[in-house]
């Protein structure tokens, strides 16, 4: 089958967040998981209108979007934005809230963890930031998957960032050696205010 990797745009909202969260659901359980699609629809809707960020999405031939990279050349103009929209983001994760309540206090919980984090200490908040990488079982033929995040590294390259950063879990062992075996290397490590293990990676680009 043949895959077109393109950029996304406002358009492509809808099967951006279908497509991120069906690749959620391969990976340990996490709070934008249980926060759904309806906040997946408002937290891209956020995404493709800020200037800095780059989002790729893999596309076959009927036009389907079933793998994505996306991040940021700019972590800090990101944040601002997601602090800018918060009210919309907060309404896309009340049908989540009302079936679980304790969802708010976590994302309260996250939300006053990173403004008060030093720096990087909680998630990468400035320069260039790889996000979420992901794609569908039936989309990864012929090493899509791989090209995809290769694509995005190489685009952000060319738009100027000489490293990117990103975060991934200890227990993402898989995962970590995947990003190893493309380059990157693990630069710092910190654990969560709920406990977890994460670790920074880099990969250098070279400008």
């Amino acid at each position: 089958m043949n895959f077109t990797i393109r950029l996304a745009t406002c358009m492509d909202v809808g099967q951006l967040a279908a497509t991120h969260l069906e690749c959620l659901r391969s990976l340990p359980p996490s709070l934008m998981a249980e926060l759904g699609e309806p906040f997946l629809k408002q937290y891209y809707w956020t995404l493709t209108r800020e200037s800095r960020s780059l989002i790729l999405c893999l596309q076959d031939a009927a036009g389907r979007v079933g793998g994505l990279a996306i991040g940021s050349l700019d972590a800090a103009e990101h944040a601002a934005m997601l602090r800018k929209h918060r009210l919309r983001l907060l309404l896309g994760a009340m049908p989540a809230i009302l079936r679980k309540p304790k969802l708010l206090r976590m994302l309260l919980d996250r939300n006053r963890a990173e403004r008060q984090s030093d720096g990087d200490d909680y998630v990468v908040t400035r320069g260039p930031r790889l996000e979420f990488w992901g794609c569908l079982n039936n989309f990864r033929q012929g090493a899509s998957a791989l090209r995809l995040l290769e694509t995005w590294l190489a685009v952000g390259r060319v738009l100027g960032a000489d490293s990117v950063r990103f975060e991934i879990n200890a227990t993402e062992k898989h995962m970590e050696a995947l990003h190893r075996s493309l380059g990157a290397t693990i630069v710092k490590e910190w654990h969560t205010p709920d406990g977890r293990l994460r670790r920074v990676g880099e990969y250098r680009l070279g400008n």
